[in-house]
Parts: C-alpha cells; sequence; structure tokens
C-alpha cells in the first residue's frame, strides 16, 4: 500500500487509519474550469489487469466539494474517481472520468444518506461502479472506459473544499486556502472485501486474483484498510475530504 499526495496528519492505530484531510485538495483536468488539480489523498496498491474495489463509506461532509470514495489512476490523465461529494447543499454520488480531460457525471443519493457502499469492477477496457444503501440492490452509476493494460493505483481517496471561499488557489494544482485554515473534515471508510473475478462485471462468478480492499469500524476518521495482490499480501489504507473546483 501507498500514498499519492500523502496527507500532512494521519494516524494508524492497528487497523484503523485516522486522516485530516488536507484543504483545498482535488482531482479536477481543465473541462469547464480550465484549471488541472492533482493533489488529492490516495492509499492504495498498484494493480494490473481485471479487479475489484469495494468500499463502505460513512461521513459528515457539509462543504462544497467535500468527498470521499475510490480512485483507479494509471496516470495524471488518465483517472476514475467515484464516491459521495456534498454538492449544492447535499451528499451526492459523484463520478469523474478523465482521459486527458474530466468528465463529471453526478447522481442524486436519497435525502440522510451516510452510509453507502461503493463497488468498483474492472474488466478489461470497462470499469462498472455501482452502489449500495442499505440492503438494497447494487445501483448501477456508471460504466465507462479505461485503457486495458495498463497498471493503476486502486484505493481509497478523498479531497476537501475550501470553507468559506469563493476560490482555492496554489502551486501545481496543490490548492489551498488564503489565509489560516482551520481543521481538515474527516470521513471514514469501512471494509466490504474486494477481489478479482472471471471474466464479466458484477453479478458474476468470482475466480483467484488481485483484489483491493477497505476496511474499517465506525469513527470520526478513515477506518482500516487492505489490499491483496497476488501473493495474498495485506496492508492499511483509507482517505477521507472534499473537493474545490
Amino acid at each position: 500500500m501507498e500514498w499519492l499526495n500523502e496527507p500532512a496528519s494521519w494516524q494508524r492505530t492497528g487497523d484503523v487509519l485516522t486522516v485530516s484531510v488536507d484543504p483545498g485538495t482535488d482531482f479536477w483536468r481543465e473541462t469547464g474550469y480550465g484549471y488541472i488539480r492533482d493533489s488529492g489523498h490516495v492509499y492504495g496498491e498498484v494493480l494490473a489487469g481485471d479487479l475489484d474495489v469495494s468500499v463502505r463509506l460513512r461521513g459528515n461532509l457539509g462543504v462544497q466539494y467535500d468527498q470521499a470514495g475510490v480512485m483507479l489512476r494509471a496516470d495524471e490523465r488518465t483517472w476514475l474517481k467515484t464516491g459521495v461529494e456534498f454538492f449544492e447543499g447535499r451528499a451526492r454520488l459523484s463520478t469523474v472520468l478523465t482521459l486527458g480531460r474530466s468528465s463529471w457525471m453526478v447522481t442524486d443519493l436519497p435525502e440522510g444518506t451516510d452510509d453507502i457502499v461503493l463497488r468498483v469492477s474492472r474488466r478489461g477496457d470497462a470499469v462498472e461502479v455501482r452502489y449500495v444503501i442499505e440492503d438494497g440492490p447494487a445501483e448501477l452509476a456508471a460504466l465507462v472506459f479505461l485503457p486495458p493494460g495498463r497498471e493503476v493505483l486502486a484505493g481509497a481517496r478523498a479531497g476537501r473544499g475550501c470553507p468559506g471561499l469563493a476560490r482555492c488557489a496554489g502551486r501545481d494544482g496543490a490548492a489551498r486556502p488564503a489565509g489560516s485554515g482551520g481543521q481538515a473534515r474527516r470521513a471514514w471508510l469501512a471494509r466490504r472485501g474486494s477481489r478479482r473475478r472471471r471474466p464479466g462485471l458484477a453479478g458474476h462468478s468470482p475466480g483467484a486474483g488481485r483484489r483491493a480492499g477497505l476496511g474499517g469500524s465506525p469513527g470520526s476518521g478513515c477506518g482500516r484498510a487492505g489490499a491483496r495482490g497476488p501473493e495474498g499480501a495485506r496492508g492499511p489504507g483509507g482517505a477521507c475530504g472534499s473537493r474545490r473546483r
């Protein structure tokens, strides 16, 4: 397991990873806003081929573009992120696909949703995003293209908005609020398990292979997380937060 853009403050206690998300952190490329952000936090494992990432997410997001979820990242120009994001007054399911430039898809969630399971499955050139609320079905949120045959960093990701500010500004895309910042907002991710499957998307029989999983227990930080590769190795992981465009 490894960090991309390690946050300034995080702590692991046993299997629980708690993160204070740096303000003004995000991933975005150009579309509609004209700038590039590559400063969000990701904690995961580099995997190749077909894979699944399944995360249970709980959070208390309240600032525009606060977000936490899952990311598959081949490089700074080729990636997918999905998760819960606070946008226009409420938490929504948000998915961004970037192939040079970013495209953004938003799905309304039931009012008051604070517990959601995300399931991201990669099969060849297709990535399927599904979500589960309470004991409901696994609803399809997106089916998108990612170039096949490339390794990706797969794991938990997060970013954070800029409370009380119209814009964030930072060097090299590392956005940050002007003046002194407050306490970073927190969210937490809980493990539901994840594994590589035989060809096909969600609902097909599991097979042996790579898997990435995130785990934890309720709290005000990021929960425990782990990933499993071909050797079955596991490690801690987690992330939390939001986005500012």
